[in-house]
């Protein structure tokens, strides 16, 4: 057969419109594929199958294969069909404490025919699977987070865990062993949560890095949570979205994904808990500050500890001080007045609770005495005014 004839069927399998991927084929019940014009891409319209034939007649794979070696090529962001992984990716994304800052790569990841012939097996031997996609985090020893851009094929080294992977398809795993272990035994796990895979990787480096990778992945899926006997056996999906493989000829690495991440609670405006905020060991400051104060003080709260003086008599109920209790106004900021401000400034107040669990507010003009670091102040208004003069420095720095 010549070059031309080869190169005119290879073209005739692929999607009519963007004319680089394979046109999409399905599996019917009587053991025939059916073949669409278009590859389903999210760029490129389906419209209804028009070529049935035997699955022994089947010549190309699930995707087409360029060479019998494998490949790393940089696709731009802006395309149609990245921009559905990135979406995907950013809608699945779920964590309590980590959120996914930015996805600044995508590749794609070309393999050896082989790979994409025994993924077709998989999808013929399993009637009535679907396809789903999910996603894998190994360690990466090789930086490939850094220069992906310009990397065309994985590393080689036995310690990077994802390269790895994307060399052998899952076939092959860390230091030469053949499997991870997991709840459901050997076989390959991946998550339908990108931010799962983050933490399987993040939980084999040492400290944080400034970019991540992970891959994502097709998975042939039955949807019973068991494994089977048939080496071709799909994958499943459990309650908690592992999609755990027995086998890996039912999964195969598509793109990889290089991102970065940013800790909810490192980043997020935390006030003082109550044992840094304590009433003289009468009552606990509960941390809640104003967020009048919050935003005139940019989101920075003093590190020091309030101390306000003791305003709960022994049967636990508040005592009023006026403003004349105190004896000497000499311990007050100088660039603090002696008087809180005539009525229409903002009006900030002092959250706590005393022993008894009762809740309390301390209005900034309040007549009740507070003491902070040592110094009085005849009302809370005096307090706010020196803690936000000393943050613009003009009295002391934090």
């Amino acid at each position: 057969m010549s070059k031309e004839r080869v190169s005119d069927q290879a073209s005739e399998m692929k999607c009519k419109k963007c004319g680089q991927r394979p046109r999409s084929r399905t599996l019917l019940p009587n053991g025939w594929i059916q073949t669409d014009l278009y590859c389903g891409g999210s760029d490129c319209t389906a419209l209804p199958s028009v070529t049935e034939f035997p699955i022994s007649s089947i010549p190309t794979p699930a995707a087409a294969g360029n060479s019998d070696s494998n490949s790393i090529r940089p696709e731009d962001l802006k395309d149609p069909v990245t921009k559905t992984i990135s979406v995907n990716m950013k809608n699945r994304w779920s964590s309590d404490d980590i959120e996914l800052r930015k996805l600044k790569g995508i590749c794609r990841l070309d393999l050896p025919g082989k790979i994409y012939r025994r993924f077709d097996t998989a999808l013929q031997m399993n009637e009535g699977c679907t396809i789903i996609t999910t996603y894998y985090g190994g360690r990466e020893t090789c930086g490939i987070s850094k220069d992906s851009i310009t990397r065309a094929h994985p590393c080689v080294l036995e310690s990077c865990t994802l390269c790895t992977a994307i060399r052998s398809a899952f076939g092959n795993f860390l230091y030469g062993s053949s499997s991870h272990d997991g709840t459901y035994g050997p076989g390959v796990y991946t998550y339908v949560n990108p931010a799962s895979a983050h933490q399987a990787l993040a939980s084999n480096l040492q400290g944080k890095a400034k970019n991540y990778t992970i891959i994502q992945c097709r998975v042939v899926i039955q949807g019973k949570e068991k494994k089977a006997a048939n080496p071709y056996a799909a994958s499943f999906v459990n309650e908690s979205g592992t999609a755990f493989c027995a086998q890996p000829v039912a999964i195969i690495p598509t793109h990889l994904l290089i991102y970065s991440v940013i800790g909810k609670k490192q980043d997020a405006i935390t006030e003082p808990t109550a044992k840094e905020l304590d009433l003289n060991n009468t009552g606990k400051i509960d941390g809640t500050v104003s967020n009048h104060y919050r935003e005139r003080t940019s989101g920075k709260l003093p590190n020091r500890h309030a101390n306000p003086d003791s305003r709960l008599d022994e049967d636990d109920s508040f005592h009023p001080r006026s403003v004349e209790d105190l004896d000497d106004d000499d311990d007050l900021p100088d660039l603090v007045p002696s008087l809180p401000p005539q009525p229409g400034a903002t009006v900030e107040t002092l959250h706590f609770y005393d022993q008894t669990h009762d809740s309390y507010e301390l209005s900034n003009y309040a007549p009740y005495l507070v003491t902070y670091e040592g110094k009085k102040y005849p009302t809370a208004e005096h307090l706010f005014q020196a803690i936000k003069a000393s943050i613009r420095g003009l009295d002391r720095t934090w």
